[in-house]
């Protein structure tokens, strides 16, 4: 939107207004398609700070409220039952929205009936590169210290991401490249 008003009194003054984005698209979001997701030796790393990331959850209250509205709907609406519940709904629904992916943990019993469906938080789960989920007990983890990473029993994690065209293990969050303009 540009508004040009010309001064009656002085014919050579021009002011000018215009809501046009300063600054070029492709400076601020190529650094995205830079992320990739790097195995370590154990599993692969996400493609961004997701310590960083999480820490941006409590200092950008305007996108937090957004989210945390979204996610307790969906909580809220739930309809119950024996498998999951409305808290562990809304943890999955945040996890989804902040972090780009969310997983939930298959608990069956011995005979393989179904016990519940359980929230792995996104923060500490991984991929490894045989498709098995790790969960990360202590994010300070060396990466020799087993004893602190729990892995789950294969095909017992359904991951759903959101979906990136640079990435194929994990989601990038939409409120990615909102979070790098606002920081």
């Amino acid at each position: 939107m540009m508004m040009t008003t010309d001064n009656p009194k002085k014919t050579n003054n021009i002011e000018t207004f215009s809501w046009e984005n300063e600054i070029p698209i492709h400076n601020g979001l190529d650094i995205i398609n830079l992320f990739q997701a790097l195995h370590n030796g154990q599993y692969y790393e996400l493609p961004f700070s997701i310590n960083a990331h999480g820490k941006y959850f409590y200092t950008l209250l305007f996108m937090r409220s957004a989210l945390q509205l979204k996610a307790n709907i969906l909580g809220t609406t739930l309809k119950p039952n024996k498998f999951i519940t409305s808290q562990t709904m809304a943890k999955l629904a945040m996890d989804y929205l902040w972090f780009g992916n969310c997983y939930l943990e298959k608990v069956v019993s011995k005979t393989g009936k179904l016990l519940a469906l359980n929230h792995s938080p996104a923060k500490y789960t991984r991929k490894d590169k045989d498709n098995i989920f790790k969960f990360l007990i202590n994010e300070n983890t060396a990466l020799d210290d087993n004893k602190n990473i729990h892995t789950y029993a294969q095909d017992s994690i359904y991951h759903l991401l959101q979906y990136d065209v640079n990435q194929e293990i994990y989601g990038v969050p939409a409120v990615a490249t909102q979070v790098t303009l606002c920081i």
